[in-house]
């Protein structure tokens, strides 16, 4: 039985039967979050140590205007061939005059870290605006990042995984 592939934008082919993590990140660049003045750049790639495994950054930009410099960029990156725990690093932006917030992990946190909403609430008091619409909807985006994509099955249904996916 061959295992089910799912082709995100770059026509990747990778197995999200035998590794649920797959699915998880596969499924995250099939939606753009780009709203009002928040720009999404979803980047799509395998790993570089299994071309099975799904990988990929998710690149966001919190901006005043459309053309204006963004005021704080936060980057995911998803890296799931390594095993740690999600890290949250801030540090000056070093082309804006803004923080930029870097996420690693395997997967996407639960929601963003009180180091990266502090960080965001600074910039919000800098600039005289209210940061919580914006963490609002970045901790909806973590949170989606678990969500089923079609609705769940009914209890009575079974689901079996193929043994084949390994091979």
């Amino acid at each position: 039985m061959s295992c089910l592939l799912v082709s995100p934008p770059l026509g990747i082919k990778f197995d999200l039967l035998c590794h649920l993590t797959n699915y998880y990140i596969a499924r995250s660049f099939q939606k753009n979050w780009t709203r009002g003045f928040l720009i999404h750049l979803p980047v799509p790639r395998p790993s570089r140590d299994d071309l099975k495994l799904a990988a990929g950054d998710h690149y966001l930009h919190w901006k005043l205007s459309p053309f204006g410099e963004p005021l704080a960029t936060i980057l995911f990156t998803l890296l799931p061939a390594f095993d740690f725990n999600i890290k949250t690093f801030v540090k000056p932006s070093s082309q804006y005059d803004g923080p930029a917030i870097f996420v690693i992990g395997q997967v996407l946190p639960d929601y963003i870290s009180h180091i990266a909403a502090d960080a965001l609430q600074a910039v919000g008091e800098r600039h005289h605006i209210d940061p919580t619409p914006f963490i609002t909807l970045l901790d909806n985006f973590c949170q989606d990042f678990y969500r089923p994509h079609t609705p769940t099955l009914k209890p009575h249904l079974t689901l079996t995984i193929p043994l084949g996916c390994n091979q």
